[in-house]
């Protein structure tokens, strides 16, 4: 692995989410691989992130900062993906359900499953089972 590619991994760990837009735009710009800047570098922090959480080393706060890290690199990267072929690992509908306005848990989830290559339909908070029907 590259020093490049563990550098943006762990300005995504720690939430540099103010540096990650030029470091992600370097890497670009100097040729590096896309597959190996979101595998190893953006989804691999989230893998380290989950971990970290998991162990209880990190908490919420700090794991939403890593997810819109993420995210901002990402968004640097998916415009180059396309005409790669079909990237999306498929269609995935998330919402909160009726009587839950929280949604933080969801913006996260819908950030990490987006970095893993999946195409995220939210369908927002407080959600009835007939428009999750309906949408489905």
């Amino acid at each position: 692995m590259t020093d490049r590619i563990a550098s943006i991994r762990k300005a995504v760990v720690d939430g540099k989410h103010a540096e990650i837009e030029t470091m992600v735009q370097e890497a670009i710009d100097d040729k590096t691989d896309l597959d190996a800047l979101i595998n190893e570098a953006l989804i691999g922090a989230m893998d380290i992130v989950g971990k970290k959480f998991a162990a209880n080393e990190i908490f919420v706060p700090e794991m939403i900062a890593s997810a819109v890290t993420m995210k901002k690199g990402l968004a640097l990267i998916k415009p180059l993906l396309t005409g790669k072929g079909p990237q999306s690992k498929g269609v995935i509908l998330i919402g909160t359900v009726k009587g839950d306005i929280h949604d933080i848990g969801k913006n996260l989830v819908t950030i990490m499953l987006e970095g893993a290559g999946f195409n995220v339909l939210d369908l927002g908070v407080d959600l009835s089972v007939e428009k999750l029907i309906s949408k489905v």
